[in-house]
C-alpha cells in the first residue's frame, strides 16, 4: 500500500505554505497509513523537496526505512541549485539540512537519484549517501529530476520495491 498527499497550500491542498505545517503533514499522512496498515511495517519516500522532509520527520515516526528521490543536501542549497542568487540564500529559511539530519538516521536508507537530473546535482545525493551508516546510493542512467515521477521506469522504481522487500 502507499498514500500519496499534497502538503498544505501545495498542489490542491487548501492550507497554507508553511515548512513546519508540512513536516506535520507528513507525521500525520504517515500515522494514518501506518494505522490502516497494521502490523505491517511503513517506510517514508520523499521526492524532490519532500526528501527534506521525510528525513526531517524521521525521528517523529516509526518508519521501517527511508527513501530519498531526486534529493538536495538542504533546502537553501536546493535553492541555490536552482538559480537562486547566494546574496538571497540568508532569506531562505535553514531547514531541512538533510546531511546534518542522516548523520543518526534510525532506519536504513536508500538514496536513489537519475544522472541527468538538472535541479540538484548527483553529487547532493552521493553526498546524502555517504552519511548514514546503513545507507546505498542507485545513480540511475539517463533519467531527468521529474522523469521517475512522470514518466515511469522500472530501472528506477524496481531499486525501491527490492530495497522495501528486503
Amino acid at each position: 500500500a502507499s498514500l500519496l498527499f499534497d502538503y498544505s497550500g501545495y498542489g490542491r491542498s487548501p492550507g497554507i505554505a508553511n515548512w513546519t505545517q508540512w513536516e506535520d503533514d507528513a507525521v500525520a499522512a504517515f500515522e494514518s497509513l501506518q494505522h490502516l496498515v497494521s502490523p505491517m511495517p511503513v517506510s517514508i519516500l520523499g521526492f524532490s523537496m519532500g526528501t527534506g522532509i521525510a528525513a526531517a520527520v524521521i525521528h517523529r515516526i516509526s518508519a521501517h526505512r527511508l527513501i530519498l528521490c531526486a534529493s538536495c543536501t538542504s533546502f537553501r542549497a536546493g535553492a541555490r541549485s536552482i538559480g537562486l542568487p547566494a546574496s538571497l540564500l540568508p532569506l531562505v529559511p535553514p531547514v531541512w539540512n538533510t546531511d546534518e539530519t542522516l548523520a543518526d538516521c534510525p532506519v536504513p536508507v536508500l538514496v536513489v537519484h537519475g544522472d541527468k537530473d538538472s535541479l540538484f546535482p548527483v553529487q547532493m545525493a552521493r553526498d546524502l549517501a555517504a552519511v548514514p551508516l546503513e545507507s546505498k546510493l542507485v545513480v540511475v542512467p539517463n533519467l531527468r529530476h521529474s522523469e521517475p515521477f512522470h514518466t515511469p521506469h522500472i530501472s528506477y522504481w524496481g531499486h525501491i520495491v527490492r530495497f522495501l522487500a528486503g
